[in-house]
């Protein structure tokens, strides 16, 4: 019994002391490597423990080790009795069967050879155990870090989301404000403009009717004069008509608009009337209610004398043919039919203006309105469906976030539980390689103790075999196949037999490298600043997360900058260019020098448009006339002492004296002076000529505001303007078109109205081609001095559409002028400054405006630029006939000489 006590508590102490050992090394570090060792029991450590045994087992030890192994079998029980007591009679007497020392042997031996495949299979099963189990965790922290990473990306995309969310829930209420605002302020404006409209249309209708009560049939029954009024009380004057229908539609004009323009165009028959009233000019139904101011006595009142009325706050005085002399009224020189009539249409066509005005302002703020509206909305949906998609994107990425997080937790669990798997089976590997270990020990102690006992001489040499030689494993990861072989060191020799010398085994257990794989870009959020420097980021999500070091994840995230402009920033401007040639080479031309735009504006910054003077600077040139009078000194030759005329003149003059002009002034002296006396000779100015390639159209107003007076001198430069391109070398072709307009409001209506059907410009609208284009100078002439006068209105939009039409008949390559004279205001405004507008981009557009009343205002707004070399000013009738006005005229569009 000691001796099993003894084997039983050597075996104990060794395994205690791997136990203890693999405890204090798991305890110390729990690294892999550490337990490798330990399933992969080595030769080396299998030799000392086996050495470690033998050094304390005993044959009785031996015999306790088998019998708590339950490896007794009655053929050892049999063998075994021997060694109790019983040594002699071996040496007497051997027993046959198992009891003889052959069957002995074999018996030992087979047990051995049993012994060390079982120890051989544990190494094995162990070694694989560890690799599979060691996979299993790799896979584990894997799995756990690609979590982990799922989640972190999908945090990203959380605070991404919010971020956005929080920027969509400030930004839409803002803009759903503006666009309220928006809306409010157009739908104010526009009921302004609708309601001005309203009043606008009512004038118009009550005009239409003026216009029908002043055609010159309808007053041929009934005549109108004009009154003169004084007010003795308020100490103005004004003017009215005679005609009670007439008085009663005007006083029913609204419009401050009509109003002004029946100021305007009857001011010229309240000439010298002083203290005239704009704004009650035709309005005498204006009453007065004077502020009373009462006071109390205490005493009583004495007798009241009634104070008699003031005349001037009787609403009834108005200046009738029964009290006009108490208001002092004069009957005007009143105006003639077709005169009365003109005026009348020129107040409704410059009312038509103000109304198409307003209708497209109305229709701009329209557009203005929808447009900006279109934009909110578009703005507020997109920020409606941004935050849409960034919910949606924070519910995603919350849940798998969360799911990460679950995953990564159950797999640590499970992580957990394997290792704590693999220190419970490294234990139990370790106490099974010591029991094999004890059991062979004990198995060939018996067998050795046997032979001592017979008295017989016996060597044992089991089967040593070396090292597993491993063959390449058929997959580098994931678990492959693996053909192990191992050669014979030494043969046995009345030992145990050799063990299996090939074994397959499991290889590269470890999981096989996992590459990243990504989802596509998300879109760009929203910029952080509207100007002045912002970020934006886009995000994607991580469909596969690298494990088992594969192909690691790319960028998960871009920003970039955004609205990186300033958010104040004006435009910036190139230095000024050189001063072009000048415009004109005589009678005042310009340079002009440029600063073009480098960089736009930024945010809410401005920049000086193409006519600025920032942008486009102009100084004069050239100052000097294309014709001064000169001072020549001449000698006389024959002179006539009774007349004091000169019979020779320098040769400055001899040009002029030959187109049939003799205003050549010349001082003679008497016949007392020397022979040969000097003396001084003013050469007149003559036309410039031109002999520039143009194509230019000339348009003459015949409407009736010129007068017979107007109409001759218009003639005249005309006439005065075709000598300019009359000569050698001319390249001119001229059209010329004589306009006018209807006297009357119905023809007026068919030519500019939206009556539909045929319209004879000529007949039905006075705007008459004299000529089309031509290099006949000379039909020309004849064609204008033939002219008669139309005394028309004035259609000056037609007569500018006609221009164009007509310079599309013009050459390729010369250049397009169209030059126009006017004495006063066209009939419409607006349609003139269309059609100029239109014609400006095919020709250049110059104007003669002729007296005060012309429009000359607009006119610079109806001309090319620069207004100031395509705007030429007459002042009087009288000066339109001068030579000077066309030589301006002809220097503007043919600088050269």
């Amino acid at each position: 019994m000691l001796s099993v006590v003894i084997i039983l508590a050597t075996t104990l102490s060794s395994v205690k002391a791997m136990t203890v050992a693999t405890s204090s090394m798991m305890a110390s570090t729990t690294s892999m490597k550490t337990m490798e060792r330990v399933f992969a029991r080595s030769e080396q450590v299998h030799s000392q423990s086996l050495a470690t045994i033998m050094r304390s087992m005993s044959p009785r030890k031996a015999l306790q080790v088998l019998e708590k192994r339950n490896l007794t079998s009655p053929a050892l029980v049999q063998l075994t009795s021997h060694l109790h007591g019983k040594q002699s009679n071996l040496r007497k007497k051997q027993p046959s069967g198992y009891a003889g020392i052959d069957g002995a042997r074999k018996l030992l031996n087979d047990m051995i050879y049993e012994s060390m495949g079982k120890y051989d299979s544990e190494i094995a099963r162990c070694s694989e155990y560890y690799s599979a189990q060691c996979a299993a965790m790799d896979e584990c922290r894997g799995q756990i870090s690609a979590s982990n990473y799922i989640a972190a990306n999908s945090r990203s995309m959380i605070l991404d989301s919010q971020a956005t969310i929080n920027k969509c829930e400030q930004d839409i209420p803002t803009r759903k404000y503006r666009l309220k605002q928006h809306l409010l302020m157009c739908k104010h404006e526009l009921s302004k403009m609708r309601s001005r409209l309203a009043v606008i249309e009512a004038d118009i209708s009550i005009l239409t009717t003026i216009l029908q009560m002043t055609d010159c049939k309808a007053l041929l029954q009934t005549k109108v004069s004009l009154l003169h009024c004084d007010n003795s009380c308020s100490k103005t004057s004004f003017i009215t008509f005679d005609h009670d229908d007439l008085k009663e539609k005007i006083s029913h004009l609204q419009s401050s608009v009509t109003q002004g323009l029946l100021k305007d165009n009857f001011k010229d028959l309240a000439a010298g009337i002083a203290g005239l009233q704009s704004l009650d000019f035709f309005q005498l139904n204006s009453k007065q209610t004077p502020v009373a101011n009462t006071t109390y006595f205490s005493n009583p009142p004495l007798p009241r004398t009634e104070v008699p009325q003031n005349p001037c706050e009787d609403p009834s005085l108005t200046p009738t043919m029964t009290n006009k002399n108490a208001n002092k009224c004069t009957i005007a020189a009143s105006p003639h039919c077709d005169q009365l009539q003109e005026r009348f249409l020129l107040i409704q066509s410059g009312v038509e203006d103000e109304r198409d005005n307003l209708l497209g302002e109305i229709q701009m703020l329209e557009h203005y309105r929808d447009e900006t509206k279109g934009t909110l909305e578009a703005e507020i949906q997109n920020d409606q469906n941004m935050l849409q998609e960034a919910q949606t994107k924070l519910a995603d990425a919350t849940t798998k976030e969360a799911d990460a997080g679950e995953k990564a937790r159950q797999t640590a669990k499970e992580h957990d539980e394997l290792n704590n798997d693999l220190k419970s089976q490294m234990k139990t590997c370790s106490s099974n390689y010591i029991n094999f270990e004890t059991e062979m020990c004990a198995l060939k102690k018996i067998r050795g103790e046997l032979y001592k006992m017979s008295s017989q001489t016996a060597f044992f040499q089991d089967c040593v075999v070396a090292k597993w030689d491993p063959e390449e494993c058929s997959s580098e990861c994931g678990g492959g196949q693996q053909t192990l072989s191992r050669a014979i060191i030494t043969h046995p020799n009345g030992g145990a037999k050799c063990l299996p010398l090939t074994a397959v085994k499991t290889c590269n257990a470890q999981p096989c490298p996992v590459d990243c794989k990504l989802e596509e870009w998300q879109g760009w959020s929203k910029c952080s600043a509207q100007c002045g420097g912002g970020v934006q980021q886009r995000l994607r999500n991580v469909e596969r997360a690298m494990r088992f070091e594969g192909k690691p994840c790319d960028a998960t995230s871009e920003t970039r900058a955004c609205n990186a402009h300033a958010c104040e920033k004006e435009c910036e401007l190139s230095r000024w260019s050189e001063w072009s040639q000048c415009s004109k080479v005589c009678d005042g031309g310009t340079q002009k020098r440029m600063k073009f735009v480098k960089q736009e504006p930024v945010g809410q910054g401005s920049c000086p448009d193409m006519w600025s003077p920032k942008r486009l600077e102009y100084k004069e040139c050239n100052k000097f006339s294309c014709f001064d009078p000169q001072s020549h000194q001449c000698t006389t030759h024959n002179i006539d002492t009774n007349l004091y005329t000169c019979q020779t003149l320098p040769p400055c003059c001899e040009g002029f004296l030959g187109m049939g002009k003799t205003e050549a002034t010349v001082q003679c002296l008497p016949e007392s002076m020397a022979t040969n006396t000097q003396y001084t000779v003013k050469c007149p100015a003559k036309p410039l000529q031109c002999k520039e390639e143009l194509d230019i159209v000339f348009l003459l107003d015949g409407s009736g505001s010129l007068g017979d007076r107007g109409w001759e001198a218009e003639k005249k430069a005309a006439t005065t303007f075709v000598d300019a391109f009359t000569g050698t070398g001319a390249q001119a072709h001229m059209a010329v078109i004589l306009y006018s307009g209807p006297k009357y409001w119905s023809g007026v209506y068919k030519c500019m109205g939206k009556q539909k059907g045929e319209v004879n410009l000529e007949t039905d609208c006075k705007i008459k081609t004299v000529t089309h284009l031509t290099a006949d100078m000379a039909a020309v002439k004849t064609a204008i001095t033939g002219l008669e006068y139309p005394k028309g209105s004035t259609l000056t939009s037609l007569a500018l559409t006609s221009a164009k039409a007509e310079l599309n008949l013009g050459r390729k390559d010369a250049k397009s002028i169209v030059v126009v004279i006017t004495d006063g205001r066209p009939m419409s405004y607006r349609k003139t400054y269309w059609a100029a507008r239109d014609l400006r981009k095919v020709a250049r557009l110059v104007w003669v405006p002729v007296t005060r009343y012309a429009p000359l205002r607009k006119i610079k707004k109806w001309a090319t630029r620069r207004w100031k070399e395509n705007v030429v000013r007459v002042k009087t009738f009288d000066d339109l006939e001068k030579a000077d006005v066309v030589n301006h005229v002809v220097a503007n569009i043919c600088p050269k000489k």
